[in-house]
């Protein structure tokens, strides 16, 4: 029997498979839904290298992109990307890398999530040629990469890191009154 037409769960067919030379291998039917909440132990599938999705049902990703898995083979992953209006498409194990937020710090963690909120605003403001609320947020943004990148060297004391957390959670909240005025004038 085929290993594909026991998998009731699975939207990869035999044709798909073929197509990508993937016919022998076996389908996981793993459904993780990735909800980014740092203190509940979930783990966060990244992109770290951008992929085009140059082949059939490839999903394009680029580099940050998270993905949700649907099914797994051993060099694939079927999956989507929240960014890309939930489109279904596979993309390559080794393009993606899992991390474990339990152990990740909710300040970086929010830095992070931040940082991609604004980076849509920022590329808006851009292509508008709105250079002066560009550079604005741009310098806000640099700043929290900044602190961020200081909170994951880990080279401070307890205290420091304390005393930069508040303050970058202080930016944060700063940079979000500064988005709002932004694009309320805009």
């Amino acid at each position: 029997m085929n290993e594909l037409s026991t998998s009731h769960k699975s939207s990869l067919n035999a044709e798909m498979l073929k197509d990508l030379g993937l016919s022998n291998f076996v389908l996981f039917n793993l459904i993780i839904i990735i909800i980014i909440v740092p203190h509940l132990g979930i783990l966060l599938r990244c992109t770290i290298h951008n992929w085009h999705g140059d082949v059939k049902f490839g999903l394009p990703l680029d580099v940050g992109d998270s993905v949700e898995i649907l099914e797994e083979c051993p060099k694939w992953f079927r999956g989507t990307c929240p960014r890309k209006s939930r489109a279904v498409g596979i993309f390559p194990k080794t393009y993606i890398h899992v991390k474990d937020l339990t152990k990740l710090d909710p300040v970086v963690a929010e830095c992070t999530q931040v940082l991609r909120e604004w980076s849509e605003i920022w590329k808006k403001l851009f292509v508008d040629r709105e250079a002066y609320k560009f550079n604005t947020l741009r310098k806000v943004m640099l700043s929290i990469l900044e602190s961020r990148r200081e909170l994951l060297g880990a080279t401070l004391t307890q205290d420091q890191t304390l005393e930069l957390q508040m303050t970058v959670v202080s930016k944060i909240d700063w940079g979000n009154r500064l988005v709002k005025r932004l694009m309320f004038y805009h």
